[in-house]
């Protein structure tokens, strides 16, 4: 993944993927459904915003050296 879009599209995927809908995902990471939105769609957020919807999907953060 090279862009915020990229990382967006991710979410909304593997967020598709749990059964919920951003309202949900919002509701487990105490923020409004908009921010969920906003992360989709590749806008620039906080990066603890960011964290906070990776563990609601149980996902974490990795580097790794580009190939």
């Amino acid at each position: 993944m090279n862009t915020a879009e990229d990382i967006g599209w991710e979410i909304r995927k593997r967020r598709e993927r749990a059964g919920l809908s951003q309202s949900d995902l919002a509701a487990k990471c105490n923020m409004r459904q908009a921010t969920v939105s906003k992360i989709e769609c590749g806008g620039e957020i906080y990066i603890s915003t960011l964290i906070d919807v990776l563990e609601a999907l149980d996902l974490q953060i990795a580097f790794k050296p580009r190939a």
